[in-house]
């Protein structure tokens, strides 16, 4: 009957050697409990503490919201506490991309995704798209959210072209347009086309 539950859950803290592990799933059992609480709450937040991606099967279906708190040492709850009670607002984002398959964490973590598939996949617990193309991402590089919304505007950039000698100057103006005061990271990627040599 409460109004909103949170489920604190993910893996014990460890160090090189002890975290060795041979299946990136979280335990069945601790899947089911998850699942079983999100489907009986009016409202629910995950927190995950863990120190790498580990999949999470069907729990993104049957919790409210994901909040990643990695291993955050003795004083991890205070930070978690203050997110969860809107007392700061998040604004963190993933150093990873989160595979939705044990066996597909292989992707650079560069590699955008089709959301089209991504979304397929998490609604029907399958690691497949709707034309059963695999598309194994549960989160991409850089994803986060926010209690307030950011806006992109004036992007530009000094010069098209980028030589040893010259450099390129990006800018962009950010609006926070939320009702927080907030931080927000903004992300830029560059790749060479053609080289001849590795980068």
């Amino acid at each position: 009957s409460a109004d909103f539950t949170i489920i604190g859950a993910g893996e014990h803290h460890y160090a090189e050697r002890v975290g060795r592990i041979d299946n990136l799933d979280l335990p069945q059992g601790l899947i089911n409990f998850i699942n079983d609480v999100g489907k009986a709450s009016k409202a629910s937040a995950l927190v995950l503490f863990e120190g790498r991606p580990r999949t999470l099967q069907d729990i993104p279906n049957n919790v409210d919201s994901i909040l990643m708190a990695y291993l955050p040492g003795p004083y991890g709850g205070i930070p978690v506490a203050e997110i969860i009670a809107g007392k700061v607002n998040p604004s963190g984002r993933l150093p990873l991309t989160y595979p939705l398959a044990p066996n597909d964490n292989n992707h650079n973590y560069w590699r955008g995704h089709d959301q089209t598939y991504n979304q397929y996949a998490v609604d029907h617990n399958s690691y497949d798209g709707p034309d059963g193309v695999q598309n194994h991402v549960f989160a991409e590089f850089g994803d986060g959210l926010s209690y307030s919304t950011f806006n992109y505007s004036d992007i530009s950039l000094s010069s098209k072209k980028l030589t040893k000698n010259r450099k390129i100057i990006a800018s962009v103006t950010v609006t926070n347009q939320g009702p927080y005061d907030g931080k927000h990271t903004v992300l830029l990627f560059t790749q060479q086309h053609w080289r001849s040599i590795e980068p």
